[in-house]
This record gives C-alpha cells, structure tokens and sequence, in this order.
C-alpha cells in the first residue's frame, strides 16, 4: 500500500509556516463537527485517544472526561498544550504507547501518511476499552495518493479484528469515512 512519506521535518516546517491556521478554516471545521457529532452521540466517549491531532483542534468541539493528542510535530504540540484542553504529547504514531485504554481513538486525516496503516490500527486495538471504537476520516489529498485504497485496506483488517464491525461508511464530498 503506497503512503505519503511526510516526515517531521515537514510538519514542523508547515506548522511554523501557518498550517494551523488551514485546520481552523471553515472547510476544515465541518470535519471536526462530523467527527465531534460522531463520538458525542456514540457512546462510550469519555476518553478519546487522537493520533495525528496536530494543534488538537478537535478537542476544541469535544466534552469529554479525558482528551489525549499525540503528534509528531513538536511545534503543533506546544501550540496545542498552551490554547487547548487536553493533554498533548510528541510522538510518531508508531511509536506512541498509551499509558490507559482509551473509549475512541481518532485518526483524523492521518493514516495515509503511515508506512504500515495496517499494522498501526491492528496495534491500537488492545488501547480501546471494552467497547470502544475508532474513528477514521481520510482526505483524498492532491498529490495522487488514493485515499480509498487505504480505507479499502483498513476494512480488511477490521473485519479480521475479533469483536470489531464496520458500523458506518459515509462519503462527505469527495471523502469515505466509516465507523
């Protein structure tokens, strides 16, 4: 499965360069009103786990117990942990090992950009509580990366996660997200 290879380097340079900004448009916020809706009207949904949450705007539209943020753009982060509710650690993905089971874990336009997508959801399903769920939305980007062939390949391996179900596929504009 081919992904976009944006490195840490490049998310702090789009950071520094004002990619917050572009999250907090009005295109952008009716992602996160989506996504919000989905987690507030889902239960459970006291702790949500977002893995790529770059400056954490979503907690922004979340009342929630406990919020948890995860970036590898450092910059992001501080930016997140000085305007935002939550916590908010720097870390790749990858690498992150959560402390708690989370009830959501969110990968918000962020699985594309993933060596091993698969692997990295398969790996996150013991962090979810009893009966959590994941959210995933991806963004058919501009440089020819197909972001449906990356869901395509997610709903192989939820369906192959024992208790897991795909519930819900929705196409917002020219997005697939499902649930």
């Amino acid at each position: 499965m081919n992904y976009i290879n944006l490195d840490h380097g490049y998310w702090t340079k789009a950071y520094a360069e004002g990619y917050a900004e572009l999250l907090a448009s009005e295109r952008e916020k009716a992602r996160y009103c989506c996504i919000s809706h989905c987690i507030m009207t889902t239960p459970p949904h006291n702790s949500v786990l977002d893995l790529g949450c770059g400056a954490g705007l979503l907690s922004d539209y979340l009342s929630i117990g406990r919020y948890t943020g995860v970036d590898i753009a450092e910059n992001a982060i501080c930016e997140a942990a000085m305007h935002r509710k939550g916590s908010f650690i720097c870390a790749s993905a990858e690498s992150y090992v959560p402390d708690s089971a989370y009830d959501v874990i969110v990968f918000n336009e962020s699985l594309y950009y993933l060596p091993n997508p698969k692997s990295v959801l398969w790996r996150y399903q013991t962090y979810l509580s009893d009966q959590g769920y994941f959210i995933v939305s991806l963004f058919q980007p501009p440089f020819g990366h197909r972001s449906y062939d990356v869901l395509k390949g997610l709903t192989e391996v939820v369906r192959n996660m024992k208790g897991f179900e795909i519930t819900e596929m929705r196409v917002m504009g020219d997005e697939l997200h499902w649930q």
